[in-house]
């Protein structure tokens, strides 16, 4: 069943191809997560541009590492000339065989959006993404901003051992001083409890901010990605919370900045936003594939794309 529904999506966004064009796979976390959507759009493109075939592959919905490794498969399948990754989870996909198949035939690949842990950065040919660790400093610094007096922070992460993530966390940490060797020598200081992994799922993410802002030693949540503010009843779980949000009592800030997140934003159901930008990411991964396809070695391996802070109060809901 999972097969048939990888072969679905396969079908919907194959792109018509060229004469003689090139053959790129393009393998998220999920085909339905918005961000690895922006990223595609990206891809296709600059795929557009240079006349090559490109393949949007992987499962629907939440996002697992065997779903990836299925469309590790399709994409050796289709005999594509290169491939962009984003690792979900990598300790199993490094393990399989799929894998092991695909650096035997020597296919480049560029991981983009989360990284290899560093001892496995030889098995890719590129990467290109967010500095995870800045990003996560970029969130710390906006808590400091928002909650100068220093406080508790509580922080929602996605999939447990996700490298990106972790980085974040680790960014997060280093902004504010979160350290064992701190012992109350910091402003901060971080809930017993965090950080609390979703694993993806919106409406867990979104039961952990309300836990969060229930929790009277919790002064600030900081969610690592969207993922809170993408489950379908964010504005009435966080409604209630409003006038506590709105004194600075408490604090939302969260990874990401999509259309639907900015508008929360402007209503006052959180106070800022970090934002990554997929679409460039998409490019990006599109012509580092094709210099690889052409046997062209990459200037660099690896490429960070910036981030963008949001905060209400900078008018607008302009980025700051």
């Amino acid at each position: 069943m999972k097969g048939l529904c990888l072969a679905l999506v396969l079908l919907l966004v194959a792109m018509p191809a060229h004469a003689k064009g090139k053959r790129f796979a393009i393998i998220p976390h999920s085909v339905t997560d918005g961000n690895f959507i922006a990223a595609f759009e990206g891809v296709k493109q600059a795929a557009e541009i240079g006349g090559d075939e490109v393949f949007f592959l992987g499962a629907p919905d939440i996002a697992h590492a065997l779903g990836q490794i299925q469309a590790l498969q399709q994409a050796l399948d289709l005999n594509v000339d290169g491939i962009g990754f984003a690792p979900l989870n990598a300790a199993p996909v490094l393990q399989s065989p799929v894998f092991e198949e695909l650096r035997r035939r020597g296919i480049p690949l560029v991981l983009f959006e989360s990284d290899f842990p560093q001892e496995h950065r030889i098995m890719r040919e590129g990467f290109v993404g967010t500095d995870g660790v800045e990003m996560g400093r970029a969130l710390g610094r906006l808590a400091k901003r928002l909650h100068p007096g220093g406080g508790e922070v509580l922080i929602i992460a996605g999939e447990e051992g996700h490298e990106s993530i972790n980085r974040r966390i680790q960014g997060v940490r280093q902004a504010l001083g979160l350290r064992a060797d701190t012992k109350g020598a910091s402003l901060w200081r971080e809930n017993a409890r965090s950080p609390l992994y979703s694993g993806g799922d919106y409406d867990l993410a979104l039961q952990q901010v309300k836990f969060g802002l229930e929790n009277p030693d919790v002064d600030i949540v900081i969610a690592a990605g969207w993922w809170p503010q993408m489950a379908k009843n964010y504005k009435q779980v966080i409604n209630p919370f409003q006038k506590q949000l709105a004194s600075g009592k408490k604090i939302i800030i969260s990874g990401d900045a999509s259309k639907l997140q900015l508008d929360y934003l402007a209503l006052g159901l959180s106070q800022g936003n970090v934002a990554q930008n997929f679409f460039a990411m998409g490019q990006q991964v599109y012509w580092s594939l094709v210099r690889l396809s052409r046997g062209e070695r990459l200037v660099q391996d690896t490429f960070f794309t910036p981030v963008r802070v949001h905060m209400a109060s900078c008018g607008a809901v302009e980025a700051c």
